[in-house]
């Protein structure tokens, strides 16, 4: 199941992250607000040092 819009599984810094959520219901139920929670894992990779001396970091 796809729940967010994009396709690139690629975000950065400033990049809006939209979806859907879908509530499916047993009944009538009168409410005013919703609140939603969310939590992730990231996996996120950047270059140290210069030239062909780089190394990747990598954290989870």
């Amino acid at each position: 199941m796809q729940v967010l819009d994009s396709h690139n599984p690629t975000y950065g810094l400033g990049s809006h992250i939209t979806g859907k959520c879908v509530i499916a219901l047993e009944g009538r139920l009168d409410l005013s607000q919703v609140r939603m929670r969310l939590k992730g894992l990231a996996r996120v990779m950047w270059p140290e040092g210069e030239g062909f001396d780089k190394k990747v970091t990598i954290t989870s």
